[in-house]
């Protein structure tokens, strides 16, 4: 789809911390990492404009102010503002934020309640007011934020749809790896088989999460990207390639060389483990820390 669209994009979302009403059966774990969850708005931006750069970007349903399946009755500005900033840096180019509103009888919409309905927009004036001084922000300052989405992606994700409709724990694993990427303060970006070919920097990166199915086809492309000195790192080699994209059996390995093997552990032990195995292929971009005293430093990296 990102392929043959003129206007690529997604509905995402992002969750403040803490929020009052919470249905979502998701990893709670990022509550004790980040002041929001940001990482689903971030691995489809940076997934998009890998695969097509100098396409526009519309999130036609943004989750950043939801209602339904979370609410938060008094949300912060710097929530909201944060939120859209980052949507920005990543390469947003059209916004639609998502409503749930009542049905025409005044009750809540579908399986909505008048609990949720109380979490939307619509009762709060202070959000819509940051939503759309924000935007305004944006747009003033657009040339900016696209010149801070990069135009090359030092560490790239290789993404196998073979992996991802036979494994039901694919999808999940390659996120974790991409979190951990992006703590490393590095442009991260994605592949896929058809797009491997494009990856012909000597300096990028090519990250290989763990991928239990993989066609002979896709497999020889990896070999073909290694002898033609491209670099890879695997995690979690030992449970990777080995079943045909149908579930047959296959042996004799991957044949691939990786520059490094790292295994799939939590965030932030794959976070170490990829910083001291990248640390001659990643160049260090500053941070900006602002400290109690309300000064800030420069940083680089991640400690």
């Amino acid at each position: 789809l990102t392929k043959l669209v003129d206007l690529p994009g997604s509905d995402s979302q992002v969750i403040p911390l803490n929020p009052e009403h919470d249905v979502l059966d998701t990893d709670e774990g990022w509550k004790n990492r980040y002041m929001l969850d940001w990482r689903q708005q971030s691995i489809m931006m940076d997934f998009i404009k890998s695969i097509r750069p100098n396409k526009s970007y519309e999130d036609a349903e943004w989750h950043g102010i939801d209602g339904g399946r979370w609410a938060k009755f008094h949300m912060e500005r710097d929530y909201l503002r944060a939120a859209l900033w980052l949507a920005a840096t990543h390469g947003l180019s059209a916004i639609n934020a998502w409503f749930w509103n009542r049905d025409d009888d005044g009750s809540g919409a579908r399986r909505s309640t008048n609990q949720v309905f109380n979490g939307t927009a619509a009762v709060q004036p202070i959000v819509m007011d940051t939503f759309g001084r924000t935007l305004k922000e944006v747009n003033a300052h657009a040339d900016v934020f696209a010149s801070l989405v990069p135009a090359k992606r030092n560490i790239v994700v290789y993404y196998s749809s073979d992996s991802a409709i036979q494994d039901r724990s694919y999808s999940g694993d390659m996120s974790e790896v991409y979190e951990a990427l992006k703590l490393l303060n590095v442009p991260v970006g994605f592949t896929t088989p058809s797009e491997l070919t494009k990856i012909a920097d000597p300096t990028q990166t090519l990250i290989v999460p763990r991928t239990p199915f993989i066609s002979d086809a896709d497999l020889a492309g990896l070999q073909s990207f290694e002898a033609g000195e491209g670099t890879i790192l695997l995690v979690d080699e030992a449970d990777s390639f080995l079943k045909t994209e149908r579930g047959a059996d296959r042996d004799g390995g991957s044949g691939l060389n990786p520059l490094a093997v790292i295994d799939h552990d939590d965030v932030f032990s794959m976070a170490a483990a990829l910083r001291f195995e990248l640390a001659d292929r990643t160049p260090e971009f500053p941070v900006i820390v602002e400290t109690e005293d309300g000064e800030q430093e420069t940083a680089f990296g991640v400690k």
